[in-house]
């Protein structure tokens, strides 16, 4: 997923249900720092 933007809740929401969420395995770890589209 390419995006010539910053990014907000609606593309980074969009991006986890869709993209990133699939490729997610059992036991994975995810870590996010304090961006405030992280925190929706």
């Amino acid at each position: 997923m390419i995006f010539n933007d910053s990014c907000n809740t609606k593309l980074f929401e969009a991006w986890v249900t869709k993209v990133w969420i699939k490729k997610l395995e059992p036991g994975q770890i995810v870590i996010m720092n304090n961006a405030a589209f992280h925190r929706s």
